[in-house]
């Protein structure tokens, strides 16, 4: 049984149960039942609801209403509409309030099941991008902490406040509530604290800690990052400044191969412990925190080694941006458009949606925009240039292109730009997703929203918009005129009486077409 569950808002209560209670289970799906629009907003304060199955018409406000109420209330729960409703307007109101799918009742039982996988599958695919984008947020932040540390450390001779600045940083990227900087002093064989975070300075200026200190000593003599962590209160942990915390993680900070300080954060109060990923972070701030003492004492020897870090720094940029945008914007095929050289990479999926082989193209923009159509690739490149130029966030479009079996498929681009500090793009990355069945059902549900389902003629909706242009032409225009025809089948009711419903379903489609073939198509 899947971890989702599913919302069943219906007022039909044999419906409701039916759909919740026997046909949703069967196909592996928790689900339960609202009978009203204000049921359905309790339902969805106290439970994780993945889909919501709603009827247009509930007791107390229509299924559009409830779904503006959701929209007010920061909810974009992937809905699936289900109503009887024969308005053309419903189906363009509720795709505008997100509606994924529309059925009409009565509902198709295996129709139900797709756009039930359908809707889920975009709920997981939601959730997949919101956790993507959580890991991202994090990896941002700390490039960009890297990238202002990096920035100090290669541009100010200031050892004093580079150093509280890697401290700060220390504190901030493990979660910790203090830390320190602590360095061998040679001559006595005694570490003083250079750098503190949430620690009285006034006091931290005249601690001295012996290399025998149990803790710091052993990493000083193993050159390796040592975390300890005590939880019980009456047994805490007493740290080199002579305080007592709950957890504590140093690493040593080496230049040159040899150990010259400490770098530490601890917890006093909080009860919680450093991990690897702490390790991690508080290591890499360690390696800045050398490179900055060793600049304060050489800093003409030590810039070309400045420069080398630089360059690792940007190949290590490029790399988490590449990462980054390609995390944003992957759905499919993936295309990376380096500007200053105009030339693009298309990954193979890219490729493989337009049936080509993975050397079948170079790596020109002209491999893409030559196949989009003529209809299109002026909207497409307005759309990129806008972006350029800062004037969209993001980039977003839709459009047609041309398969290598010369039909053309519906694909959704997006794409994110890389500036430069004074705001030029230099790159843009992004995906393309091939949404051919998404447009052919639009189309689809446009159809059947003006003409009748069995014969495949205008319906009353049709009929009433051709009369209602007639009518207003004829009020223009003195000379117009126009007739209504209407046309009825004497003894209809018989044959559904004596031969059944389905025969007479077949000469309603023979009509039909005889109807069909002496007019006109318009």
């Amino acid at each position: 049984m899947s971890d989702d569950l599913i919302l069943v808002v219906d007022d039909d209560v044999q419906v409701a149960d039916f759909t919740a209670r026997f046909l949703l289970p069967k196909i592996g799906y928790r689900a339960i039942t609202a009978r009203t629009g204000a049921q359905a907003r309790e339902t969805l304060d106290c439970q994780n609801i993945s889909l919501i199955l709603l009827d247009l018409e509930l007791p107390d406000m229509s299924g559009l209403d409830l779904l503006h109420h959701l929209i007010a209330d920061g909810r974009r729960i992937p809905t699936i509409m289900i109503t009887g409703h024969g308005s053309e307007k419903i189906p363009v109101e509720a795709f505008r309030l997100g509606v994924q799918d529309y059925l009409g009742k009565p509902v198709d039982e295996q129709a139900l099941i797709e756009a039930v996988h359908r809707g889920l599958a975009n709920t997981h695919l939601k959730r997949d991008n919101e956790l993507l984008a959580a890991e991202l947020n994090k990896q941002i932040s700390w490039l960009t902490t890297y990238s202002q540390i990096g920035k100090s450390v290669t541009s100010s001779l200031d050892t004093d406040e580079v150093l509280r600045r890697i401290v700060a940083a220390g504190v901030a990227l493990t979660g910790a509530q203090e830390g320190f900087l602590a360095l061998l002093e040679w001559a006595t064989g005694q570490l003083y604290l250079r750098a503190v975070k949430n620690i009285d300075e006034r006091v931290s200026k005249s601690i001295r800690i012996p290399v025998e200190d149990s803790l710091i000593g052993n990493v000083v003599q193993s050159a390796s990052p040592i975390r300890v962590t005590q939880i019980l209160d009456d047994n805490l942990l007493k740290v080199s400044t002579g305080f007592l915390v709950h957890s504590l993680l140093y690493v040593p900070i080496i230049s040159k191969d040899r150990v010259i300080g400490v770098l530490a954060v601890d917890n006093p109060t909080e009860q919680r412990s450093f991990n690897d990923e702490d390790e991690a972070r508080l290591t890499d701030l360690a390696d800045y925190a050398a490179v900055a003492i060793e600049n304060a004492s050489l800093y003409e020897q030590a810039q070309q080694e400045i420069v080398e870090r630089k360059r690792i720094e940007q190949a290590l940029r490029e790399s988490e941006e590449r990462y980054a945008l390609a995390v944003q914007g992957a759905n499919d095929g993936l295309w990376d458009w380096d500007l200053r050289t105009n030339q693009v990479y298309y990954s193979p999926r890219w490729k493989e949606i337009l049936g080509l082989s993975v050397d079948e193209i170079g790596h020109h923009p002209d491999e893409w925009y030559n196949r989009v159509h003529l209809e299109d690739i002026e909207r497409l490149k307005l759309d990129i240039s806008a972006h350029m130029a800062g004037l969209t966030p993001h980039f977003e479009n839709e459009h047609r292109i041309r398969h290598r079996d010369g039909e053309y498929i519906w694909v959704q681009c997006r794409a994110l730009a890389v500036r430069e500090q004074d705001g030029v793009a230099y790159r843009m990355a992004g995906s393309l997703t091939d949404i051919t069945d998404r447009k052919n059902a639009e189309q689809r549900l446009l159809h059947d929203a003006f003409h009748d389902t069995l014969t495949g003629l205008p319906n009353r909706a049709l009929f009433l918009d051709r009369l209602r242009l007639a009518v207003e032409r004829s009020k223009r225009r003195k000379d117009f005129t126009y007739a209504v025809l209407f046309l009825d089948l004497d003894r209809f009711k018989d044959i559904n009486d004596t031969l059944g419903h389905m025969l007479g379903d077949q000469l309603l489609v023979i009509i039909g077409k005889m109807l069909g073939s002496g007019l006109r198509s318009t």
